[in-house]
């Protein structure tokens, strides 16, 4: 950030309120004082992409621990806002969502087909 602020000849303090201000310009720490790496960036991006390909997340932890502002995972996932489904606070892909609907459909059915044998050996005798 030292070295834009330099090259424009403004002071760091002024391209941090910038970001800040415009949130989609950089990923901010979760405190919103810094300027998170390209490298950290990309290695946030990458783990956020591997948990939500395997499970659903929680926006809020997810930021937390990886100590970036919810404003900038956000920003992380916008480019694939439409393969995204949202449960409030948590996320999942489509893809898994599909992966959970059908296991639940999938135990539902079984259920359903034992109370049914059941009900039927009853009625019998």
């Amino acid at each position: 950030m030292s070295d834009l602020a330099n090259g424009l000849d403004v002071g760091s303090d002024i391209i941090l309120q910038l970001v800040q201000d415009q949130p989609r310009l950089a990923v901010l720490s979760n405190d919103n004082s810094e300027v998170v790496t390209k490298s950290e960036r990309d290695e946030i991006y990458a783990k956020v992409q591997e948990a939500l390909s395997q499970s659903i997340i929680s926006r809020s932890e997810f930021a937390t621990h990886n100590k970036i502002h919810s404003k900038s995972l956000n920003l992380l996932l916008n480019d694939q806002e439409d393969q995204l489904v949202h449960y409030n606070d948590h996320l999942c892909t489509k893809a898994y969502d599909n992966i959970l609907s059908d296991g639940a459909f999938d135990i539902l059915n079984r259920i359903i087909t034992n109370i049914t044998l059941v009900s039927s050996r009853h009625s019998r005798a």
